[in-house]
């Protein structure tokens, strides 16, 4: 049965929210904020079929968001997906993905937009944005994946070469981050997630290697939204212990 994950709708979300939030009561509130955008506009697009589960996912979970106890919250999220059927849990989930995909473009699409104003790749930028914009309406969720890591496929060197100036370093900066925050885990040996953090670095590890700017937002997505929630949540608490 799919389960509801609680993690980070965007990109950097949870990296920008770990970094600025107080404690990790904060950082789960924020998380959860982003999250009852998504579920109030997956209920605005209903036909009517899951109008009464979103509504109830919404109240149980805006419950959660005014639990001060942190256990407390966690317990109620972690729950979540016990209150509905296998048919929701399974609808949903793919909602959630189809959302968080369409959400990376959407940032990369302003990204591009970012650029618009330098004269000498003006073309590509646009033509990078309109296939961008044309991912949006693709309705198979895989194809918008490879669609969003191929986009850099085609252009030509010297517009490969400007994006890395302009992106590469902030990218890379957020994945020796995250390489460095799990080797001090692993030093650290508390014993709990051991291999799932040795393949979090690994990851993080290969993706400052030799691939596209797209490939490696994608790793970083991956890699601060991991779908075991018991992960996250340690994940969550390390961060702030540890920043």
């Amino acid at each position: 049965m799919a389960k509801f994950w609680i993690v980070g709708v965007f990109c950097l979300a949870a990296l920008l929210q770990l970094t600025m939030a107080r404690d990790v009561a904060e950082v789960i509130n924020n998380d959860i904020r982003e999250h009852l955008k998504a579920y109030q506009k997956f209920l605005e697009e209903d036909d009517g079929t899951h109008k009464a589960d979103l509504t109830k996912l919404i109240s149980l979970t805006e419950t959660a968001l005014k639990e001060d106890d942190v256990d407390k919250k966690q317990l109620l999220l972690k729950d979540l997906s016990a209150q509905f059927t296998p048919e929701f849990n399974e609808f949903f989930s793919k909602k959630l993905e189809e959302y968080t995909v369409n959400d990376n473009i959407k940032d990369s699409i302003e990204f591009y937009k970012s650029l618009s104003s330098s004269a000498e790749f003006k073309e590509e930028i646009t033509k990078t944005i309109a296939t961008l914009e044309a991912l949006l309406k693709e309705t198979e969720k895989q194809k918008k994946i490879d669609g969003l890591i191929a986009v850099e496929k085609n252009f030509s060197p010297e517009f490969q070469n400007f994006l890395k100036n302009n992106a590469l370093p902030t990218v890379n900066r957020e994945l020796q981050k995250n390489a460095e925050f799990f080797e001090n885990l692993l030093v650290e040996n508390e014993g709990l997630f051991t291999n799932e953090i040795k393949e979090l670095k690994a990851k993080a590890e290969a993706a400052l290697g030799d691939i596209s700017v797209d490939e490696k937002q994608v790793a970083l997505q991956q890699i601060t939204n991991p779908t075991n929630q018991e992960l996250f949540q340690y994940l969550q608490k390390k961060f702030i212990e540890l920043n």
